[in-house]
């Protein structure tokens, strides 16, 4: 029997999603192998320079990619056309940024590693940028398996050599080439892939059209990835080297916790709202609860996790010398509940159609950011900069979801029920970072089964009823 539309479309979210959350969780834990390998100091001139890449990067998110999957699932005929644009665009206006960020390095850091590090970091970067509109089209075609293995080989290509690396005791320097070098052979061998499906032409007459309507998308990204960084880049323009260690180091591990939410959001909840904002509010709206409240209490309860395992997870993952990261981690960690608290709004503007009111309040919280940056690092140093990143968080949840409520996209519904399991939750975390915080294994054992027995209740409710219920 053949199979469903539905199916189809269903298995091909699930390889993306699985693919680009298991890439990201390589990363982070090759991160954290980098950063016990190199020292605070080091690690910090290298996540500063590496932040720099990533935001020069994102600023050739002008909708080019977007507009390459919407045309070409709707035009397969366009496909060449739609290729040779976005590699060109992102091209020339990856090269313009990457330039402008050689111009501020001496800005952001003062090590006179810097330079080394530079040049490999944007072999990597430009390489990924390279990448994305052939893993793309390769998307369009339902061929997410291979660019999920794509995604995931890459990882682990630099994650193995990153460890042998460590072990030989390597410098930052020759770390940062191994990883400029593996993404670069990897663009290649995904261009030939995708080149022997796919010719490439540049096609000017298809580039409004193809940014039409994506463009807001593309400028969402940036106000993202920007909002994302600047604490850290901050940082290292006002703090040490080992601060900037230490911010990026509690940072990875926070990272790691809102992967999860946000590759349920991007593969799972978001393609249905899109959906059913067309044609059903009401099943819209319940989706929008239903995602409010597990994605609300799973934060909550990955927060408090890292609130209560931050010292086992600084001393015994990264070393002793990271120390100084876990007052960091154990302030940073409420981030994770409050990007939580904001996804499923979020979620509601874009598939409702309010990108514009989305971008003005991303716009009002990412200038607040910089300011607050501006004022605060340079005050308080390290802990200037996690405050600054809460209050980031603090401010999207506090715009978003009562914009999107008031526009009856976004119920307040079934919260009731995560007070009582949240209050313990956070209580024991609290209680086991007094009573046991010296006890390594001890303490989170502790931890996991007091929150266990606190959410027990609702996990059984929610799976007895069921959760949209």
């Amino acid at each position: 029997m053949p199979e469903s539309i539905f199916a189809t479309v269903v298995k091909r979210a699930t390889y993306s999603s699985m693919g680009a959350l298991i890439g990201r969780v390589i990363m982070a834990v090759t991160g954290i192998i980098l950063a016990r390998a190199v020292g605070p100091a080091m690690f910090g001139v290298y996540a500063a320079i590496w932040a720099l890449m990533e935001l020069s990067s994102a600023f050739t998110e002008i909708g080019v990619i977007t507009g390459l999957k919407r045309e070409g699932a709707r035009s397969p005929e366009m496909m060449s056309g739609l290729l040779g644009n976005a590699i060109g665009v992102k091209f020339v206006i990856g090269a313009l940024f990457y330039a402008a960020a050689l111009a501020c390095l001496p800005l952001v850091t003062k090590s006179p590693l810097a330079p080394a590090l530079f040049v490999p970091l944007v072999l990597a970067s430009f390489s990924t940028l390279c990448s994305e509109p052939f893993l793309a089209v390769l998307q369009i075609r339902g061929e997410q398996r291979i660019a999920s293995a794509w995604t995931v080989s890459r990882g682990l290509a630099f994650l193995v050599g990153t460890g042998i690396a460590a072990y030989l005791g390597c410098s930052v320097v020759v770390l940062a080439w191994l990883q400029g070098l593996t993404y670069a052979v990897a663009g290649v061998l995904i261009t030939c892939v995708a080149v022997r499906r796919v010719s490439v032409k540049l096609n000017l007459s298809y580039l409004r059209k193809q940014m039409k309507g994506a463009f807001v998308f593309g400028v969402s990204e940036i106000l993202y990835s920007a909002y994302l960084r600047i604490p850290l880049l901050c940082l290292s323009h006002f703090g040490t080297e080992e601060d900037v260690g230490y911010f990026a180091v509690a940072l990875r591990f926070v990272t790691i916790c809102v992967l999860a939410g946000a590759a349920a959001n991007n593969e799972a909840f978001l393609p249905a709202l899109f959906g059913l904002h067309k044609s059903n509010r009401g099943e819209f709206r319940r989706v929008c609860a239903l995602m409010q409240r597990l994605l609300l209490a799973g934060g909550i309860a990955a927060s408090a996790a890292l609130f209560a395992c931050s010292e086992f997870l600084v001393i015994v993952l990264q070393g002793e010398e990271y120390r100084d990261a876990v007052r960091v981690l154990r302030t940073l960690c409420w981030s994770v509940a409050l990007s939580y608290g904001s996804i499923a709004a979020d979620a509601a503007l874009t598939a409702g159609d309010r990108m514009r009111a989305k971008i003005v309040i991303q716009t009002c919280v990412t200038g607040g950011l910089l300011l607050l940056a501006l004022v605060l690092t340079g005050k308080l140093g390290v802990m200037g900069s996690t405050y600054v990143t809460l209050w980031g968080c603090c401010a999207t949840l506090a715009l978003m979801v009562p914009y999107a409520y008031v526009r009856n996209m976004f119920p307040f519904a079934g919260l009731a029920g995560l007070v009582l399991p949240s209050v313990l939750t956070v209580a024991a975390a609290v209680v086991t970072v007094e009573v046991v915080s010296d006890q390594f294994l001890l303490g989170p054992l502790c931890f996991f089964g007091a929150a266990g027995l606190c959410w027990y209740p609702f996990l059984r409710k929610g799976i007895t009823r069921g959760f949209a219920s």
